[in-house]
């Protein structure tokens, strides 16, 4: 009787490569304190969303502001680059310009994601940056209340056009673009007021 051969399969990781800026240079002047620092489960939501990034990209660029040396502390042991934007008024868009403008070795897209989207967990930005492995030439994003939003991922031909925002951010490139829409309806919360800050708490004595 002949011997049983192995068949052996190498499981590989996606090969198109994602990198991703965490957006988190705003001064919170509406919230009076910074959201960086805010926590969520003990978690302060810089550190949070820079964990979201972590396993779905292999650079990892979070755009800090004038607050920039007090927050990097939250960060200091992750495997994370830091950009400071000196200008944080300047609106979101120059925030992901400062990003965008770090990306090195050349990947196939990049996942902006907002610091202060405090309802957002691992399954999210996975299944966000697993439709994009499988359609890497669209940009892919948050599906939410009507409108289409981040986290979104960009593909590389954007990057010249993302690396020269100004203002409030990428939606621009966004409309009247053929895109990937993956719903995610918690993507519409964001921590901006002292109610959404009472809204927060209350989101965190019920979820797990």
């Amino acid at each position: 009787m002949p011997a049983a051969v192995a068949v052996c399969v190498t499981l590989s990781k996606p090969s198109n490569r994602l990198a991703a800026v965490v957006l988190a240079a705003g001064n919170s002047v509406r919230l009076g304190q910074p959201k960086q620092q805010v926590k969520l489960h003990g978690t302060a939501l810089l550190r949070r969303a820079a964990q979201l990034a972590l396993p779905v990209a292999g650079q990892v660029i979070v755009v800090l502001g004038t607050q920039h040396r007090e927050q990097q502390k939250l960060i200091h042991d992750l495997p994370v680059d830091v950009v400071v934007n000196q200008n944080p008024s300047a609106g979101l868009g120059a925030s992901i310009a400062c990003g965008v403008q770090q990306l090195n070795g050349k990947p196939d897209g990049v996942l902006l994601l907002l610091v202060d989207q405090y309802r957002l967990n691992a399954n999210h930005i996975e299944s966000l940056a697993g439709r994009w492995h499988s359609e890497p030439e669209q940009i892919t994003a948050a599906g939410f209340a009507g409108t289409h939003g981040p986290p979104v991922i960009f593909p590389s031909r954007y990057f010249a056009r993302l690396s020269e925002l100004q203002g409030n951010g990428a939606k621009p490139l966004l409309t009247g673009q053929a895109l990937t829409s993956v719903p995610i309806p918690e993507a519409e919360i964001n921590l901006n007021t002292p109610q959404d800050l009472i809204d927060l708490r209350r989101f965190e004595q019920t979820a797990n």
